[in-house]
């Protein structure tokens, strides 16, 4: 294996499974040798207080998941090996280790079949024959033949070995090692305590100790062990390295979009869920088995086939297989199937609890609705099971908007998730932009006088909402209250509304009584005995039938309709009977509508010009236009009487900006490749097309870039680009070597073609100097990457000597590519792989094969195939051609608009403003009055219903101490942020110093630009983000210091009830009396009024808020009428019909509230009178209002630190990212400080001195005449005059316009281009008034940052303390995406 052993969670490693977990105690030994653990820690082996576990646990940092329940390791093995080959192409393998008696568990073969079916040849499986069971032998003992065609049978690499003989094993996973397309199984027979006297192959000592037998045994295998000492040194570590992956914050790609009562079947929504999922994180995976088409995974399947995994009918090995992809948290796996068909996965399900495993479960088909399929079909125990895996939530969507939001937060939550999905259509009931959050029911209906509380959900919720309407026109009220969850389940809110429904409780659920809703409400009730329970639930074995007629013979009380419990009937005349179940369900299939997403969406000019072509009717093809103009002869172009000459450059544009965008793409992504292909594939096609035309079109001689040779050249090069993407896909994903090499093969002779043309007397003056050498760098090196993948076909058939022969011509090739381009790196990754293989090739055959090396030139040909071909052009490039002038409006009309937003938005703010300021004016006289809290604390003694609630509250929230926990984090995070910014500053101030410096000692000589030039930017925005850290600080100390106000409340809070009402002064029963008073019970109407005006001005907020008007007619139609517009009386006239009813409302609302108000505090003053005592009573009343005052200010407490953490994690990744950009630009100055050095060096070394003096007189003439004469010396070097003077601008390469940009030929500058990243969106309460640093308008643009303009949000229940950012009406600037460096790029 390759392992760092210091850091075994490194995604780079091998994986290992220990599928048979009772021989833990050897696994735990081998990291005592490795140093983890001493011999002291592997004595307390099972012990209470030790991770080293009778089984395997992750609770140890090499354990990837639990194993002992046996017979599972296998299949999370190959999830591991699964997600290595296809989602992470990485080269880490996995070996797994499984005992004989497991083989007997089908899971076992299950997840061979997987194996065999997916060629996961990076999986090897150890099987550890050694015959004997836990009570007795296997049932095939030592029968190796038969293991040897059994597994064989599935496509497996089975080699039998003696488990005994490390060279036979050593030799086995050789061979496993370099099998391909398919997993290696070693077989290796074993003996029980093997050479032990008396144990050796002998029953009965399965998990045994040895006992008095052990000081003899350990002798033996001492004499055996000739090295005692394992170093880490030993272990190799991984070749390659595999990055850590963002599963943070996995949001839909867009937000729920249904209307209200529409149908839709939640397993349905479950797939369009997935598919917005994995649109924003790639790491979104799908797990389904064979079900994918009723699960709706399909969705995420026909969209991004590379994210799901079909497991088949093998839903133990299709659990086992995401418990694995899970690992390390490499993938978000969810898995889909009928929740029937999950519990015969219960055991891996519970075994990934212990695992601490992330997986979501999907169960469709729930309960009897789903009809004629009958009971086995039908998913009736899922939440029973789901409720007693520890961690687990089970999320029970009761409609589609829900339905995506379970989802989202499936993929953000920690532990096992179960999403409980129903197979009919259920209407929408929820706007889409309700918030959900796990354990938070929501109350759907209610009234003042609500008889009982009904909890539903899914299907049953639907048939609830129709009962309570048919209950109210009988004059029964009840409260409909949808969990969301199940576990955890709503507590607060469910006692808090049994109450409101005195203390009545009915629970309606499509799943068997026992384990199910009604139980889980029971378990939280159970403290209250005032609350009564009644259970609507399946009672009996169901059968086939249809919907309507399962539901009449076994709904919740085996009745078709149901009388309400508590006798409610007798309060109606006649029957009450309502039927709570389903009717027959007509199955509706929505069409899945998507479009792809083209090019043309990035360039909006582009689209302008597309429209403006296809104005003209008489042009049979409409030429798509591109952002730029080709270089053309305008003179030309204007004596023509036709567009077509501008059309032919308009087309020769559009390929040159497709082969542009293509070389832009990442490799390292599929979207990259597949649209690079594509691109490419379209510029050759539209090349080519103009070759042919081009003649005909102009009808003159042609330019020498539209001259048909130069078109041919280029629809070459543009053919070969794209066969090249194709090699480099294959390698991506990893393909068959043969079929790499024949791709590497048919793309050398399409660049050996354009090298043809290109070399052409004609052609050759057009051609870049360093597009020829390019070209034949690529023709000889993908000649030598068609070599190197043969010689892995060699590998694999065993002809070492073949293998040999290609690798050396690899090298040579490479080699020549390398001279030919004149790039020493030149496709250097692949050179030394070639390398290394042949190194390792030539030593196996000098040691073990001894084959001879064939002549090159005599190898057999390893084939071609060619995947790109010419695209024809089509008649629009854009799919969704769209005129863009239909939405254009004169500018009288736009500005009319825009100053009728503006009023608009006037009246919406000033409105808002009123109702959110009174309703705070009326929470402050409440909480000086210590209402309602006063009202339940009449008997002077007992602490107040209310406050209980709010302790038990805070007190699930972690009390106070998860809130001091949170402020001793908060330094930390801070001084992290801080100094990451002072290291980045040093650099520059480094660099700046080094800059000045030598600028000083050459003076005129040092001729580049200045450093204070170019880091303007840097330090603009440095001072940006060291104005946000100080704004934070500030903002730190208020919360402090609010904590500190409210640490006696809140410390209170935390405690018992018990411990609380010991520390509020007991005033006796003297106050009992008013309990009853006429000021007490009107006190409580009041309070009740108080919640109806709350509940108005929200309504009244959001009808505000919605109100909206297209006026854009109106104007229009004022305008061709009057020949002018009066924006302000039309404006004022709308905005009156529309807005006027809901000002009237604004102002009666607060009316009401001024009465209200004032009955308030009267009512208070004669209920204080009431109320007996002065001192104790006031003091108990004093206390009263700190405790629920403390009550607020930890839930706003709670809210602040959690966004303070996020803002100072997220403000370390921008920090992070901004230093590296720095560190950048100072390595890229480093180099040019260097170079220009040098030129300065050889420079002084090229100056000419003065002339040699001449001989004295008395030197004689001979000697002058016998001395021979040197040859002239050469004239110094010129120097040109760019090394000599002072640049203009940056050295950046320049590269015309107008021709298509070749692979290879790089226009990146010398210098990082800096963009500053953008701050965290939405609210962020640290902003204060320092703005985030806005990106600059160019790369390196001089200009500071603008004021950062963003919207202000409202703040919710609690609103953070910390100063807002005003309000801007600009957008934000978009950043660019940022593309990888070009080393390594194919182009």
């Amino acid at each position: 294996m390759k392992y760092k052993v210091q850091s075994p969670k490194d995604p780079s490693n091998d994986r290992f499974v220990l599928s048979k977990g009772h021989a833990a105690p050897i696994l735990y030994g081998v990291w005592v040798e490795l140093g983890m653990y001493t011999k002291l820690d592997i004595t307390n082996l099972r012990k209470l207080y030790s991770d080293l576990e009778g089984h395997p646990t992750p609770r140890l940092p090499f354990i990837d998941i639990a194993t002992g329940s046996l017979g599972q390791g296998l299949s999370a093995a190959a999830g591991m090996a699964y997600v290595g080959k296809y989602i992470d192409k990485a080269a880490y393998r996995v070996y797994c280790v499984i005992g004989d008696g497991e083989c007997a568990e089908g899971s076992i073969w299950e997840a061979l079949h997987f194996s065999s079916y997916y060629n996961l040849d990076n999986l090897c499986v150890v099987f550890d024959i050694n015959r004997l069971g836990q009570s007795q032998p296997t049932s095939l003992q030592h029968d190796m033949e038969t293991y040897k065609q059994r597994v064989s049978a599935f496509g497996i690499n089975a080699i039998v070995v003696d488990g005994h003989s490390i060279t036979e094993l050593v030799k086995a996973l050789h061979d496993a090692a370099i099998t391909k397309d398919k997993p290696t199984a070693v077989l290796a027979k074993t003996l029980k305590g093997k050479c032990f006297p008396g144990i050796e192959d002998q029953e009965n000592w399965h998990g045994k100790p040895l006992g008095d037998m052990a000081l003899p045994a350990i002798n033996i295998l001492q004499d055996l062990l000739k090295d005692l000492k394992i170093t880490n040194k030993d272990i190799p570590e991984p070749y390659t390295f595999v990055q850590n992956i963002d599963k943070e914050n996995i949001n839909l790609s867009s937000s729920p979009n249904y209307s209200l009562n529409e149908m839709v079947a939640t397993r349905e929504v479950y797939g369009n869920a997935l598919v917005k999922l994995t649109t924003n994180n790639k790491r979104v995976i799908a797990l389904d088995g064979d079900t994918k088409n009723s699960t709706f995974s399909n969705k995420l399947r026909e969209l991004f086939p590379d994210n799901f995994i079909e497991c088949f009918i093998a839903e133990q090995n299709l659990v086992g297989v995401a418990i694995g992809a899970a690992c390390r948290d490499r993938t978000v796996p969810f898995v889909s199937t009928f929740a029937a068909f999950l519990t015969r996965s219960f055991d891996q399900i519970r075994m990934g609890a212990i695992s601490q495993t992330n997986v979501n479960f999907c169960g469709s088909h729930c309960g009897i609705s789903i009809g004629e399929d009958g009971p086995s079909q039908m998913g009736l125990e899922d939440i029973a099971m789901f409720r007693t895996i520890p961690g687990a939530t089970i999320f029970y969507p009761s409609d589609a908007v829900s339905c995506e939001r379970a989802v989202e937060l499936a993929a953000n939550t920690k532990g096992i998730c179960y999403i409980r999905t129903s197979r009919p259509n259920i209407p929408v009931i929820y706007k889409n932009n309700e918030r959900f959050e796990i354990g938070k029911a929501k109350i759907i209906e209610r009234s003042n006088n609500d008889e009982v509380l009904v909890i539903a959900a899914g299907i049953t919720f639907k048939e609830a909402m129709k009962a309570r309407k048919e209950l109210i026109e009988n004059g029964i009220n009840i409260r409909l209250l949808d969990p969301f969850t199940i576990k955890p389940i709503d507590k607060i809110t469910i006692l808090k509304n049994a109450e409101a429904c005195k203390f009545k409780i009915l629970t309606v659920e499509d799943h068997y009584s026992e384990g199910g809703l009604g139980e889980a409400v029971l378990s939280v009730v159970a403290c209250d005995s005032r609350i009564t329970v009644k259970k609507l639930a399946v009672e009996q074995l169901p059968r086939s039938g249809a919907p309507d007629e399962l539901l009449d013979m076994f709904g919740p009380v085996g009745l078709g309709v149901t009388p309400l419990p508590w006798g409610l009937s007798n309060l109606v005349p006649g029957s009450c009977e309502v039927h709570l179940w389903l009717a027959r369900v007509a199955s509706q299939w929505k069409g899945e509508v998507w479009r792809e997403q083209h090019i043309q969406s990035a360039h909006p000019i582009k689209r302008l010009c597309l429209t403006l072509c296809g104005r003209e009717a008489s042009d049979a093809r409409q030429f798509p236009v591109s952002t730029r103009v080709k270089r053309t002869c305008w003179e030309t172009l204007a004596a023509l009487t036709s567009l077509s000459y501008e059309k032919v450059c308009v087309l020769f544009n559009i390929a040159a900006l497709q082969s542009s965008v293509a070389a832009a793409q990442s490799i390292e992504s599929d979207e990259g490749l597949k649209l690079a292909a594509k691109l490419l594939q379209q510029s050759a096609g539209i090349f080519n097309h103009l070759k042919g035309n081009v003649m005909l079109a102009i009808q003159q001689e042609p330019t020498p870039d539209l001259n048909p040779e130069t078109l041919g050249a280029l629809s070459a090069l543009m053919l070969a680009q794209a066969q090249e993407i194709f090699v480099q896909k294959a390698i991506h994903d990893r393909m068959k070597d043969l079929l790499i090499a024949k791709l590497s093969s048919q793309c050398e002779e399409l660049y050996a073609e354009v090298m043809k043309q290109f070399q052409k007397e004609l052609l050759r003056p057009l051609w870049e100097k360093e597009w020829i050498s390019t070209v034949a760098g690529k023709q000889a090196a993908y000649h030598g990457l068609a070599e190197y993948y043969g010689s892995l076909v060699a590998k694999g058939n065993k002809l070492i000597g073949e293998e040999i022969a290609r690798l050396e011509n690899a090298m040579r090739l490479f080699k020549e590519a390398q001279t030919r381009s004149g790039k020493p790196s030149y496709f250097q990754d692949h050179a030394n792989k070639a390398q290394r293989a042949l190194t390792e090739a030539k030593k196996d055959n000098d040691f073990i094969y001894h084959e001879r090396i064939p002549d090159a030139k005599s190898l057999p040909s390893l084939g071609k195939a060619q995947l790109v071909k010419l695209l024809p052009v089509p008649e629009r490039l854009s799919q969704n051609f769209k005129d863009l002038f239909e939405e254009l409006v004169p500018v009288v009309v736009h500005q009319a608009i825009a100053q009728y937003d503006v009023r608009k938005n006037e009246i919406v703010n000033t409105e808002i403003m009123k109702l959110r300021e009174s309703t705070q004016l009326l929470n402050s006289m409440l909480a000086s009055l210590n209402l309602p809290a006063a009202l339940e604390d009449t008997s002077g003694d007992a602490v107040p219903q209310s406050l209980l609630d709010k302790a038990a509250a805070v007190q699930s929230l972690g009390g106070l101490q998860a809130l001091e926990t949170m402020i001793r984090d908060l330094p930390e995070l801070l001084q992290r942020n801080t100094d990451i910014l002072n290291e980045a500053e040093r650099m520059l101030r480094d660099e700046k110093e080094s800059d000045d410096q030598l600028r000083e000692q050459f003076k005129a000589q040092w001729t580049r630009t200045p450093s204070d030039k170019l880091t303007e930017t840097f330090h603009v925005n440095a001072s940006k983000y060291r104005e946000i850290i100080n704004n934070a600080v500030t903002a730190d100390k208020v919360v402090k210091n609010k904590f500190e106000t409210h640490r006696r409340g809140m410390e209170l809070l935390s405690r018992d009830s018990n411990e609380m009402q010991a520390a509020l002064p007991q005033v006796g029963s003297s106050g009992a009396g008013v309990q009853e008073s006429t000021a007490v019970n009107r006190l409580r109407t009041l309070m009740e009024g108080v919640e109806t005006i709350k509940a108005e001005r929200d309504t009244i907020e959001h009808e505000l808020k919605s109100a909206t008007v297209d006026m854009k007619q109106s104007f229009l139609s004022a305008l061709a009428k009057d020949g002018a517009i009066d924006e302000h009386i039309m404006s004022v006239e709308n905005l009156g019909k529309v807005f006027g009813p809901l000002q009237r409302q604004v102002k009666e609302s607060l009316e009401k509230q001024e009465a209200l108000m004032a009955d308030i505090q009267a009512q208070n003053t004669e209920f204080c009178k009431e109320k007996s005592g002065v001192g104790a009573a006031a003091q108990r009343e004093t206390i009263l209002k700190e405790i629920a005052a403390a009550h607020d200010a930890f839930m706003e407490l709670q809210n602040n630190l959690k966004e303070g953490a996020k803002f100072y994690n997220d403000l370390t990744q921008l920090l992070v990212v901004f230093q590296n950009k720095i560190s950048d630009y100072c390595f890229a100055r480093k180099t040019e400080k260097e170079e220009l050095m040098k030129d300065l060096t050889q420079n002084i070394g090229r100056q000419q001195f003065g002339a040699t003096p001449s001989l004295p007189a008395h030197y004689g003439s001979n000697a002058e005449e016998n001395k021979k004469v040197p040859p002239p010396r050469p004239p110094p070097p010129t120097t040109s005059p760019s090394t000599s003077q002072a640049p203009q601008t940056l050295p950046y390469p320049m590269y015309p316009s107008g021709m298509p940009i070749p692979y290879g030929a790089t226009t990146a500058a010398p210098y990082p281009a800096y963009m500053p990243p953008p701050m965290p969106g939405g609210y962020n309460p640290y902003a204060g008034a320092a703005p985030y640093p806005q990106q600059p308008q160019g790369e390196w643009d001089n200009t500071p940052p603008q004021q950062s303009p963003y919207p202000q949000q409202p703040q919710g229940a609690y609103g953070y303390p910390y100063p807002q950012q005003q309000y801007g009406g600009y957008q934000y600037p978009q950043q660019p995406p940022q593309q990888p460096p070009h080393q390594g790029h194919p182009w």
